[in-house]
């Protein structure tokens, strides 16, 4: 439902009302298979008392935010009690004691920056490089820039790729400076981060603000420049929240298979599990309709935690089960090859 479950209040008194919305539409639906439905229900007892349907879609391209012909109601794009449960894995910033050995980007020239890479599906305005504003973590005279101001496209998503980052381990973070000014407070923009660590094969979202939630600044008429490091915020988001910690071989007390990693993946994975005693230990790799296929494991291992890895380069893309067994332990996760 759009905006939300809870639809919107309207006027009980007697006359004739407008109410317009503008979602996103994704390219690869068919218009003659889309339409809109729109009813009025009592909030008491439950009851529809009016209904109707259309098939009409405009499509309205760069008109200024200030355009007449776009009687629109602005509402921010996030739900916000449900940003956390709705988006995948979220941790709130955490506080920071400095930074050490980055690997940053200042967005200077060229831009994009080599290996970064930028999806703009209406070919229409996009990120762009603003010299002489610059975040406050690093130093620097350039950043990067969308222009929501000129922006009157609703409902796209623009996106900005990064490079791969190599050797990244649980003890690091990801960091990033931002600022933003919503326009009145009928506007609200939306900035999102993914992040993954299986080369792009999957994602998860580990920041998601719009309207007044993302501003850092006091809404504006005007286009909007930050003009002092009171106009920032740094978000850090600590990456031992999606990579696997070091554990203590001599602290394992009890048999365990972890969840592999990546997951999903292509085509190798990493099995981690952990052995409490000398015991005999098997870990097999069975099919969706549980027909063996690889024995990785069989064989008496000594206490501690071990590694295993799975090459699914002869292996359809699906979904596949690893088992482990030493005695009356039994553990089994769930493996996706993604080809």
């Amino acid at each position: 439902m759009y905006p939300d479950s809870a639809g919107i209040v309207i006027s009980p008194v007697q006359g004739t009302y407008n109410y317009s919305y503008r979602y996103i539409r994704n390219p690869d639906w068919v218009d003659s298979m889309v339409y809109t439905v729109a009813f009025i229900q009592n909030d008491n007892t439950k009851e529809v008392l009016n209904s109707a349907k259309g098939r009409q879609i405009p499509v309205h391209k760069f008109f200024s935010k200030t355009d007449s012909r776009l009687p629109v109601i602005y509402k921010p794009d996030i739900n916000k009690s449900a940003r956390f449960s709705s988006y995948g894995h979220y941790n709130k910033p955490k506080s920071d004691t400095g930074i050490v050995n980055a690997n940053f980007e200042l967005f200077e020239e060229p831009f994009p920056p080599p290996g970064w890479t930028m999806n703009n599906p209406d070919k229409g305005l996009t990120f762009m490089q603003v010299q002489g504003v610059n975040g406050i973590s690093f130093g620097g005279l350039a950043c990067a820039m969308m222009p929501f101001y000129y922006y009157s496209n609703i409902g796209q998503r623009d996106t900005l790729t990064s490079k791969a980052f190599y050797n990244v381990t649980a003890s690091d973070s990801l960091r990033f400076d931002y600022s933003y000014a919503q326009y009145l407070t009928e506007f609200a923009d939306t900035l999102t981060v993914n992040l993954s660590t299986d080369g792009g094969n999957t994602f998860i979202t580990i920041f998601r603000f719009g309207g007044a939630e993302l501003a850092t600044s006091a809404a504006t008429t005007s286009p909007y420049a930050p003009v002092s490091a009171a106009d920032w915020k740094t978000y850090v988001y600590p990456m031992s929240a999606i990579l696997p910690t070091t554990i203590n071989p001599l602290d394992v007390k009890s048999f365990d298979l972890f969840p592999n990693y990546p997951n999903p993946f292509n085509p190798k994975t990493t099995i981690k599990f952990q052995v409490p005693n000398s015991s005999y230990v098997t870990i097999k790799i069975y099919d969706i309709a549980g027909r063996e296929l690889i024995k990785l494991i069989n064989q008496k291992m000594n206490k501690g935690i071990y590694t295993v890895e799975f090459n699914g380069n002869n292996f359809a893309s699906g979904i596949y089960f690893c088992q482990m067994v030493s005695g009356n332990f039994v553990k089994v996760q769930k493996l996706a090859l993604v080809k």
